[in-house]
């Protein structure tokens, strides 16, 4: 047994190589005979081509957002300060307010805000709508666990939902009609002077 054909290493590309796995070697013969065979229309395989030169890798095209970063995933105390978040987190409780989810807190002429802890005292329908648009155009003073921007999207929602409700009331004659605000600015007792009197 000669020393060549005792060595079990077989380096990679040689015409060796290529004779054990059965493959076509590279050479001139080999990519006339590609190129004549892509010229009539019968391989797919480039001219010049050489199995055995490496293939650079191409990453697929994948969303650059992590996937823990979806937004059909994510938990209620999970919104960020992006404005986006911030939208989807009010739809999301408007939709919970019109489906009733939260309907114990307004009942028998009480009202009280689901999304605080501290009880607004004995709330009419007024001061909570004016309680909910106060904080969602403010940043409240709350706890470091609590999301500020998440507890604004809850009172906002809760603000659109009770106009909302209002409206509806008003039409159906449950409710009085609302009265015209005061316009900011110094004229404001010349126009409460008119609207007494």
């Amino acid at each position: 047994m000669d020393k060549e054909n005792a060595n079990p290493i077989v380096e990679v590309g040689s015409k060796r190589d290529a004779s054990i796995f059965g493959a076509v070697p590279s050479t001139d013969a080999a990519a006339a005979g590609a190129s004549e065979a892509a010229a009539a229309g019968g391989s797919q395989i480039p001219t010049g081509w050489d199995p055995y030169d490496p293939v650079p890798y191409v990453p697929p095209r994948t969303p650059t957002t992590p996937p823990w970063r979806t937004h059909g995933t994510r938990s209620g105390s999970d919104v960020g300060s992006n404005e986006e978040e911030k939208d989807v987190k009010t739809r999301q409780v408007l939709r919970r307010l019109q489906v009733g989810q939260y309907i114990s807190y307004f009942s028998k002429g009480v009202y009280r805000c689901p999304f605080c802890t501290r009880r607004l005292g004995a709330t009419d329908f007024n001061c909570l709508v004016t309680h909910a648009e106060n904080i969602s155009n403010t940043f409240p003073n709350v706890g470091t666990t609590v999301n500020v921007h998440s507890f604004r999207a809850k009172h906002g929602a809760l603000g659109m939902h009770l106009r909302s409700f209002q409206r509806v009331e008003i039409a159906a004659g449950r409710m009085p009609p609302l009265k015209p605000k005061a316009p900011k600015g110094s004229k404001s007792n010349k126009w409460r002077q008119s609207q007494m009197g």
